[in-house]
């Protein structure tokens, strides 16, 4: 992971491309996730800058990007916008002369008097038919009914509690990951100072066992639905969504048994992905204060 972080040697878009690959991610994966057009996405691995939009917008889409890979969002953003500055890509152009406007195409005072009156005329009769009272009004009115009362919605007599939920069993064994395919992933110990246990790909039908010794063992990977987790005999429900980077989730027997108690259906569903607010440019005026 330290050497896919290295932006000394290649460009922004290379760095992003090696890290999704290594993470075993295909490019519609990323797209899903971000909601950024696949388009987009292969011109910042290309270092296609011509193709993509404007600044602000593109620097979003990286910082997106990067965000999603697990990297330093803002960071990637700010090397990408160094890499446009390196490029000099601004356009020069020249304004048109000014022309006078032609007296004879002028409309002369009259025409635009009559014009100004006709505005007038149309904004005060729209005024007046606002300000008209309607039919049904004037009807009951004269009847000297008023609006039917709104039915009030009958609430019900007594609601009954919800049952707690069942506490979570007590789980004993080892703490075992098997790969069902190809998944990379990144076992540490948060108790540790984050020191890793476990970095790479986990070929199908391999197995890892969290050793005993770790005390606070977490897991980071990108395909949670090619990892089996099993506790001694117990197998834990799927750590998250197909496809979602899942990130310092707990291997912990305790809060694997909670886990597992509070989704015995299955993983829940991955949450709504952030918009991306473009990053404006260096020397930009900042956006003016809504008014009061």
């Amino acid at each position: 992971m330290a050497q896919s972080e290295d932006t000394g040697v290649r460009h922004v878009g290379e760095t992003l491309r090696a890290t999704r690959e290594q993470q075993l991610l295909t490019i519609e994966a990323i797209a899903e996730r971000t909601r950024i057009p696949i388009r987009h996405l292969l011109a910042i691995e290309a270092g296609d800058y011509a193709a993509m939009p404007a600044v602000p917008y593109a620097a979003g889409f990286v910082k997106g990007y990067a965000q999603a890979l697990g990297l330093d969002g803002p960071l990637y953003s700010r090397l990408y916008r160094d890499e446009l500055n390196a490029t000099s890509r601004e356009q020069h152009y020249t304004p048109a002369p000014y022309e006078p406007a032609d007296p004879a195409r002028v409309p002369s005072k009259m025409i635009a008097i009559v014009g100004v009156l006709l505005a007038v005329v149309a904004v005060l009769g729209y005024l007046l038919w606002r300000g008209a009272p309607s039919h049904d009004a004037v009807m009951q009115a004269a009847a000297g009914t008023d609006q039917p009362a709104a039915t009030e919605t009958a609430l019900p007599a007594s609601v009954a509690p919800t049952p707690p939920p069942p506490p979570a069993p007590t789980l004993t064994g080892p703490v075992v990951l098997e790969a069902t395919g190809p998944v990379w992933m990144q076992v540490s110990d948060r108790a540790g100072a984050g020191s890793s246990l476990f970095t790479g790909v986990l070929n199908a039908g391999r197995r890892f066992e969290i050793p005993e010794t770790v005390a606070d063992p977490i897991i980071k990977t990108g395909r949670p639905e090619a990892l089996k987790v099993t506790v001694g005999d117990t197998v834990i429900t799927q750590i998250g969504p197909n496809d979602t980077l899942v990130k310092d989730f707990s291997l912990k027997r305790e809060a694997l048994s909670a886990y597992t108690t509070a989704h015995p259906n299955g993983p829940p569903p991955p949450p709504p992905p952030a918009p991306v607010s473009p990053t404006p440019a260096p020397g930009s005026p900042a956006p003016a204060a809504p008014p009061q």
